[in-house]
């Protein structure tokens, strides 16, 4: 199928003053009624199966441990004035060098969290129903592109492209709605642009640029649809270069205005190198090896569109390893994308849909094929979302040409096509459609949690440190939920085989040599021998805060608050706002008889967070052993402020009142704690001291009596 009509005589026509493309009568198609429907509905049931999943690998970022987000509507000011990770790692932490602007989902995202919470049922289904909707804009685009043709030649591509398991990662992780609402808007875009070349009204030319500033706002990726839109006005128009670039330079505009408030909120892409293999895998590559690598990655990229398989949600460093030029994979490689790419170059003037697609292919992957920039990754299947339109594009040509060729021809009314009456293509798109939906079925699944994805997903990255790290990490996580004590030792021994695999890969893995340390203290209850993990992580990176943390922690609960105050003191230094350590370090000092150090921290922590029960509690408690009842009274009438349902609180509140020589307030204090707590007999047993106290035997003996009943063994 080429993209320019054959029939020229006729073209020249119909073609209307002032109009892009020959003018055709509208028909209103039954086909295009059914294909709506069956696109909308095959989209949704492909999907219906992870309604049950889980949170998976980066929702954490943008939605589950998202600050921000957690906020709802009130999140919402800092969502659109900060960096998309900033509500994750904070200002200072940032993940990878670079600004990422993409507030559009994670608005979407607080609104979520506002309605339904912490719920990943109602977050899954809005991206199934986003990611049909998806569907059925590329199928109006392909309508609006192909308006020429028969709507089949805008359903078969729409039906492959809803079918195809690369896009299992952007559906079932929540996080992959940016993908999803990214292209969707472009495509709308694209609709908008054509119906204001139809209608003539500048309203549609708003809606086109509005909605490619709002694929922006969900991704960045979009920006390459500055080169797509004049592409495809130059190959399904008749548009000519002149009027090209001016229908193309309100869009560009557009992207000026969203890279301004961009670099206003989340800085450029950096200028300071990502030295960091987990986030840049060609750190240390020469640029022969770098070039090489990736330019085998697309020649991987490439083949999974044909045949996706095996599909893993992790490339990371060492998973691909580098190789050079003379290496047979990189040869191929760049055999292949430049015998591609001559083939788009003698076709370009022909404008054959072959061109128009390999072009579209280059140009959508190009800003995720880490040649123009580092993107964190070197290679995943969501990057795929938008090229593989290209090929769903180009397939479902195929098929139509190969095993339609009678009904395939151009024409200049629309082509009364019918697929029952073509049953070998109707087979052919069956079988295709139908193994590319089972495979996504099953991949569903495997998106399910964490624990599934990872313990699935390492036979496919077996070198991978990050997924060796995250396997070893989640079995960690796992066995502190089991109560088998066999399966429990079974899971950690597992969790030290994938994170000694992680360190030996990428020996300064501070977070799986912290993991290990995890690992180990779960199976020995050793304190020193996690220790020595933790110090590994901590030479790898001297700035880790969980790592100085755990090794406080673990060394404070076996009484040693001299190492534990140590580490500590380093943690709350490189991160002075972090409040647990703050209030393990105040513990530390309160053990080695250090007061006012230990009342310091704990200050420190309220002055983090005014309502820390915690410290309120363990302030009110150490003024009360240095008599200093009055400050004692203070903090601890805050804690029962704070948690009117802890009866720790009203009864050292209760105390602390009883040793001011407040007897009323004491009895009043325990009073209402015994009537929140009528079983409680340590409650009754002060409530019967403090009336002895006050000279009120009768009642004395009363609640004395109560607490023995309750508590026959005081």
């Amino acid at each position: 199928m080429s993209a320019k009509s054959k029939n020229k005589k006729t073209n020249t026509k119909n073609r209307a003053e002032n109009t892009p493309f020959p003018k055709v009568q509208e028909v209103t198609h039954r086909a295009d009624r059914v294909y709506v429907v069956i696109l909308l509905l095959f989209s949704v049931a492909l999907y219906l199966n992870t309604l049950g999943n889980d949170y998976t690998v980066d929702d954490s970022i943008v939605l589950k441990e998202n600050q921000f987000v957690k906020k709802g509507i009130a999140g919402i000011k800092d969502i659109l004035t900060h960096d998309t990770f900033v509500g994750f790692f904070g200002k200072e932490n940032r993940a990878l060098v670079g600004g990422r602007y993409r507030p559009l989902t994670l608005v979407m995202f607080a609104f979520e969290y506002e309605l339904w919470g912490e719920n990943p049922l109602p977050n899954h289904l809005i991206n199934i129903l986003l990611y049909a909707i998806g569907v059925l804009l590329i199928y109006f685009m392909l309508r609006k592109i192909f308006f020429n043709y028969d709507p089949v030649f805008a359903f078969i591509p729409a039906l492959l492209y809803a079918a195809h398991p690369l896009h299992v990662e952007v559906v079932a992780n929540i996080k992959g709605r940016d993908e999803i609402v990214c292209l969707a808007f472009s495509c709308l875009a694209i609709i908008g642009l054509f119906m204001f070349f139809e209608k003539k009204k500048i309203s549609y030319l708003a809606g086109a640029w509005l909605s490619f500033f709002l694929s922006l706002c969900a991704k960045e990726t979009a920006i390459t649809f500055l080169a797509v839109i004049p592409l495809i006005l130059y190959f399904f128009t008749s548009l000519t270069n002149r009027k090209i670039f001016f229908n193309t330079l309100g869009f560009t505009v557009t992207a000026g205005i969203y890279l301004l408030i961009r670099q206003q909120y989340a800085g450029g892409t950096g200028s300071q190198p990502v030295t960091e293999v987990l986030n840049n895998s060609y750190a240390y590559a020469t640029f022969g090896q770098k070039m090489a690598t990736i330019a085998h990655i697309l020649d991987k990229y490439f083949f999974l569109m044909f045949f996706p398989h095996p599909l893993t949600y992790d490339y990371s460093f060492n998973q691909i390893p580098l190789i050079a030029f003379s290496h047979p994979k990189a040869i191929l490689a760049v055999a292949l994308h430049l015998f591609l790419f001559i083939i788009a170059l003698k076709q370009f003037k022909q404008k054959t849909l072959l061109s128009f697609c390999i072009l579209y292919y280059f140009i959508t992957i190009s800003i995720v094929s880490n040649i123009l920039f580092p993107i964190g990754a070197p290679m995943g299947e969501r990057f795929l979302y938008q090229p593989s339109l290209a090929f769903c594009l180009i397939a479902g040509n195929f098929l139509l040409t190969r095993f339609n060729k009678k009904n395939a021809s151009p024409a200049t009314s629309l082509i009364h096509f019918q697929l029952t009456k073509s049953p070998l293509l109707l087979l052919i798109l069956s079988i295709i459609t139908l193994t590319f939906g089972i495979r996504t079925l099953v991949r569903n699944t495997v998106w399910k949690s964490n624990f599934s994805l990872f313990a699935n997903d390492i036979t496919y990255s077996p070198e991978s440190a990050k997924a060796l790290n995250a396997l070893g990490g989640e079995l960690v996580t796992q066995s502190n939920k089991e109560t088998n004590i066999e399966k429990k030792k079974n899971m950690l021994n597992e969790a030290v085989v994938h994170l000694q695999k992680a360190v030996k890969i990428h020996p300064t893995y501070s977070n799986a040599w912290m993991l290990l340390g995890n690992a180990y203290y779960g199976l020995h209850q050793d304190a020193d021998e996690a220790v020595l993990y933790y110090d590994n992580a901590i030479k790898a990176n001297p700035f880790y805060a969980d790592a100085h943390y755990n090794a406080g922690y673990i060394l404070f609960n076996h009484s040693k608050p001299d190492p534990a105050s140590s580490y500590l003191a380093r943690l709350v230094r490189l991160s002075p706002n972090h409040i647990d350590g703050w209030y393990l370090l105040g513990l530390s000092y309160k053990e080695k008889k250090m007061i006012d150090s230990s009342l310091y921290c704990l200050k420190v922590v309220l002055s983090l967070q005014p309502n820390d029960y915690r410290s309120l509690q363990k302030l009110g408690l150490i003024y009360g052993e240095q008599n200093d009842l009055n400050n004692a009274l203070v903090y601890l009438g805050k804690a029962i402020e704070v948690n009117q349902e802890s009866s720790e609180a009203y009864i050292n509140y209760g105390i602390a009142n009883a040793k001011s020589g407040k007897l009323n307030e004491a009895i009043k204090v325990f009073s209402d704690a015994l009537r929140k707590w009528p079983k409680n007999g340590e409650i009754a047993f002060n409530l019967s001291i403090s009336y002895q106290n006050a000279g009120d035997t009768v009642q004395a003996a009363k609640y004395y009596k109560l607490a023995k009943e309750l508590n026959p063994g005081r």
